[in-house]
């Protein structure tokens, strides 16, 4: 009876050990779970600015180019501009991953401009784009018309709630960027 009584303390204590184990591994992997959390919305925010800094960038070095001439003097040519209104930017496909941008743009300038294929899509350079009703891969777009763009990224490359920069490079050198956010 004594061992009885002696081998159900000793089970009583290792199931309170157990117990206190248990509540001890799940409060650790809770304030992990918030660590990481934490860390993805710090990304998430890092890659926002980092999309935003890329448009600055270009758009300096677009004004330094228009500026500048090969030699360093100042340019001639510096009240031509590709004047652009993006109208609708659509994500294409379903949550959490989608497979195309189709985005509608017009010529709000005084002169035609031409879209060229590749654009680039944050760091992917090379996003193949297609002009809806041509299948071209380059279209002139005049004066106040519009032009329907259709990109498509590598699978699984927009997913849902990112932001994007979405970068369309015209045959003068210039570009048309405009930021949008994955539904």
């Amino acid at each position: 009876m004594e061992k009885d009584k002696i081998a159900l303390a000793v089970c009583f204590c290792l199931i309170v050990v157990l117990v206190g184990f248990s509540a001890w591994l799940y409060i650790g992997a809770r304030g992990l779970e918030s660590k990481v959390g934490d860390l993805q919305t710090k990304t998430d925010n890092l890659e926002t600015q980092n999309a935003e800094l890329s448009i600055k960038l270009q758009n300096l070095t677009w004004t330094l180019g228009n500026l500048t001439s090969d030699n360093g003097a100042l340019s001639t040519n510096l009240t031509k501009t590709d004047q652009f209104n993006v109208t609708s930017v659509v994500f294409a496909g379903s949550s959490p991953s989608y497979t195309a941008v189709n985005m509608s743009i017009q010529n709000t300038g005084s002169s035609p401009w031409t879209i060229t294929s590749p654009a680039q899509i944050n760091s992917n350079a090379n996003v193949p784009v297609t002009y809806t009703g041509t299948g071209a891969n380059s279209f002139t777009c005049g004066t106040g018309k519009s032009i329907y763009a259709l990109l498509i990224p590598p699978a699984g490359f927009l997913i849902s709630g990112n932001q994007y920069a979405i970068t369309l490079l015209l045959s003068d050198g210039n570009k048309i960027t405009y930021v949008a956010t994955a539904p």
